[in-house]
């Protein structure tokens, strides 16, 4: 995996590729702060019609928490990102704190009295270690086992200790930090994407360039399948997708052709809400199946696309989906041709 990135004033664009395709692009505003941050915010006033907390948060857009705080105007206390300002004008924030290292996670939960209660997500490496020690086997293979859990369990306390100190440190300043103020940066989706795949940077401007025009067809409105083709009109808050088989004949069973290009649709749809940013709530009228192989490609579809959370499939075979939104530019066409006139104007 590599990435190449262009940077001006407002944005910086990560442009994620492997080999001969596209794999995801970001853009990002260089003043935004990134989902997962904390923030030492003050509370501006309380909406109780609409149930809304705002949030100065210094920025020219503020925030608001959509969910019971027990704050009151006035109060200041630390805010998690949830949501960059996208459609909305504000960011959106909760009161959900959380610090990471590596596989450890710190839960930092808010209590009435000011205080706040810490807590730590069950380690499976712990579970790991708590059967292996039950069991009661001794072969040499789980003695080695044991030995490679044990170090990694031991290095996981050490983490768990580095997030405890971290959170007793931000806590101890808080009467004396400023308002508002970022006590915890979180990475940006970009910088996760590139530790998770391990990606290298690029300079070849060359190659970018003609992995956009060939990967344009992506962001257009009809975006031809192995075995049929998509038509993907995206709305402000929700995407729709139309499947369609086009000569795609390869069985004689009609049924098992609509199934295969059904599958073939969604690892396609898959690429391109990767490739777009798309979020929220997505309808795909795929093609007709009788209502046990409904059952069947639901069910598959759970298994094979854990990222995506699957509410069912209507009567009339719109199969309903939802991502988590988090925010963020949708790429577009006009996008993809901007980047590719920018990139060969450098």
């Amino acid at each position: 995996m590599k990435y190449y990135r262009l940077k001006n004033e407002i944005e910086t664009v990560t442009i994620l590729y492997e080999l001969d395709r596209l794999y995801q692009i970001v853009v990002e505003k260089n003043d935004e702060i990134p989902v997962g941050s904390i923030v030492h915010g003050r509370v501006k006033k309380i909406d109780k019609k609409a149930r809304l907390t705002f949030v100065d948060m210094g920025e020219k857009e503020d925030a608001f928490c959509a969910e019971k705080t027990g704050l009151k105007a006035g109060d200041d206390t630390f805010f998690n990102i949830r949501k960059t300002p996208d459609e909305e004008k504000f960011y959106t924030v909760d009161m959900d704190l959380k610090l990471e290292k590596n596989s450890s996670l710190l839960r930092i939960i808010p209590k009435k009295s000011g205080e706040f209660e810490t807590k730590f997500e069950k380690s499976s490496i712990g579970s790991s270690l708590k059967d292996e020690k039950n069991s009661g086997i001794k072969t040499k293979e789980n003695s080695c086992d044991a030995k490679t859990n044990k170090n990694l369990f031991d290095k996981n306390l050490k983490d768990e200790r580095i997030l405890l100190e971290k959170w007793q440190q931000i806590f101890s300043m808080k009467n004396t930090l400023p308002i508002p103020k970022i006590v915890c940066k979180a990475p940006t989706k970009s910088e996760k994407i590139i530790e998770e795949q391990n990606a290298e940077l690029s300079s070849d401007k060359d190659e970018v360039v003609a992995l956009l025009k060939n990967g344009k067809q992506n962001f257009e409105r009809r975006v031809d399948l192995e075995k049929g083709y998509l038509y993907v009109d995206t709305l402000p808050y929700m995407t729709i997708v139309d499947v369609n088989s086009g000569d795609y004949s390869e069985f004689f069973d009609s049924v098992l052709n609509r199934m295969e290009v059904n599958k073939d649709a969604m690892k396609k749809l898959l690429e391109i809400i990767k490739l777009r940013n798309l979020e929220g709530v997505i309808i795909m009228d795929i093609l007709k199946l009788p209502g046990n192989m409904n059952r069947e490609f639901l069910e598959y579809l759970k298994s094979e696309y854990t990222e995506i959370n699957f509410h069912g499939i209507t009567r009339l075979g719109m199969l309903e989906m939802t991502i988590k939104k988090t925010g963020g530019e949708k790429i577009t066409a006009e996008k993809i041709s901007s980047l590719i006139g920018t990139l060969e104007n450098i």
